[in-house]
């Protein structure tokens, strides 16, 4: 019997609203056997416990590729067992908007050989999308929350009646976590470029964008986890999360290469509100302008 409890064993970790789980559904539907996964875990804490386990929607061609496993929060510890002790061909588990440089200082998983147990295979997997979407589509205003003019007397701004109008299409909690975590997203992105090494697990740092639309990449991407390459999911949206895309929500299952996700931000394009965070924010810019050029001009995306 192998010592081994996980063949392979995946964290995964990205910015809401960063594309990460078209990816994660792409890699997962690669395995040979259906995958473990656990969604937007705690760092510090048991991903069985505290995460939300994630099947697919049923109906779409990638139904069967996770485990079909209920949340286990309020499971007794003998329950949980079960499922902890089971051999997996592939355990992942996700973290949103957390601050990776914390793992220099602790592990994500406390007492990991008991919780997770040990892993033939370990990747870290790092999702970035170009800074200027990546806003865009968490700011955009659907409807379902508070709009951001709901706060202007919050603002006082000086221009109150241009700020109102350009307020009026800003979800008010889009706004809020694109300002929180814009400082996550350039630690992601030095990451990304190689000034930091947070990430000490055979680390695979994956430009959204280019995924998106590299086959090539995506060839490259695959390889490195030691899978054979297939597109088979590359088309779904929102199977694993049911809201889908901010902008389309699930009006392109099935055909999501055909999403514009790449030019989001021509909805704020003139938008005061959107363009002062990137004046506020340069190296953001920057970094986003070196790791995937500026997705603001035609050809100019890597």
């Amino acid at each position: 019997m192998s010592v081994f409890r996980n063949d392979n064993e995946i964290r995964v970790f990205g910015l809401k609203r960063g594309g990460q789980h078209g990816i994660i559904n792409w890699i997962a539907s690669m395995y040979k056997e259906p995958v473990y996964f656990f969604n937007n875990c705690t760092f510090g804490s048991d991903p069985f416990k505290g995460s939300t386990p994630r099947g697919t929607r049923k109906g779409t061609p990638i139904e069967d590729i996770f485990v079909k496993v209920k949340k286990m929060k309020h499971w007794s510890e003998e329950e949980i067992k079960v499922i902890r002790l089971a051999h997996k061909h592939c355990l992942m588990y996700s973290y949103e908007n957390k601050n990776i440089s914390a793992l220099t200082k602790s592990d994500s998983v406390p007492n990991r050989e008991n919780i997770v147990g040990l892993s033939q295979n370990k990747y870290d997997i790092l999702i970035l999308r170009d800074v200027f979407n990546w806003a865009a589509s968490s700011m955009l205003y659907g409807g379902r929350r508070n709009v951001l003019s709901d706060y202007v007397s919050h603002f006082d701004p000086p221009n109150k009646d241009k700020w109102i109008e350009d307020a009026s299409m800003i979800d008010a909690r889009g706004y809020k976590r694109v300002v929180r975590y814009m400082k996550h997203w350039k630690i992601y992105a030095r990451e990304h470029l190689g000034l930091t090494n947070y990430l000490p697990n055979n680390s695979i740092c994956i430009s959204f964008n280019k995924w998106f639309l590299d086959e090539d990449y995506r060839v490259e991407i695959a390889n490195k986890l030691d899978l054979d390459y297939s597109d088979f999911a590359l088309n779904v949206v929102g199977a694993v999360m049911g809201g889908g895309s901010s902008f389309n929500g699930l009006n392109y299952d099935g055909r999501a290469q055909q999403m514009k996700v790449l030019d989001r931000w021509k909805v704020f394009e003139e938008n005061s509100i959107y363009n002062g965070i990137f004046e506020q924010n340069e190296e953001a810019v920057r970094m986003s302008l070196e790791i995937f050029g500026d997705v603001r001009k035609e050809g100019g995306i890597l």
